[in-house]
């Protein structure tokens, strides 16, 4: 079958979605499964066809979104109300809505290497520091039993 001129294309959006927290990395799949469980809720079984939402890459603290041109708007009010993906907790926040996924892929990358692991030891317990832009740090405990809410501010490149 030959493919179609780029006049006779359907169009789409690709939207950028920054995932909280940051050090979540879900299955593609669950992603995808949260995202239409949120359109058909939102806006029923007939929106969910004319949005056609559909998960292009789901990597490090990101995942983009596919959808058909003039439904974006649609699109990101079902982002806000996906709260988790499989078993986890998961809340996507729009970042970039663009029509080429170039454009996307660029605002991917992240400026200046801004995010860094660093092993840390606190109380006899072992962390991974993950530094994200700003200042932001997200402590990950080695074992996964038992989690639980730290919170620590950075002084001077010191996590305390």
């Amino acid at each position: 079958m030959p493919s179609r001129l780029p006049s006779q294309r359907e169009r789409r959006r690709y939207l950028l979605c920054r995932t909280v927290p940051a050090w979540a990395e879900p299955e593609p799949r669950e992603v995808f499964h949260a995202i239409c469980e949120a359109v058909t809720t939102l806006w029923g079984d007939t929106g969910a066809a004319a949005i056609a939402p559909a998960v292009l890459d789901c990597g490090r603290g990101y995942v983009v979104v596919r959808c058909r041109r003039g439904t974006e708007t649609q699109m990101s009010a079902a982002l806000a109300t996906v709260s988790r993906a499989g078993e986890g907790r998961l809340a996507l926040r729009q970042v970039l809505t663009s029509g080429t996924l170039h454009s996307i892929r660029r605002r991917m990358q992240e400026p200046n290497g801004t995010s860094s692991d660093t092993p840390v030891v606190v109380d006899g317990r072992a962390f991974t520091a993950r530094r994200s832009a700003g200042q932001k740090v997200d402590l990950i405990a080695e074992e996964k039993k038992s989690p639980e809410l730290l919170f620590f501010t950075e002084d001077d490149g010191v996590v305390r």
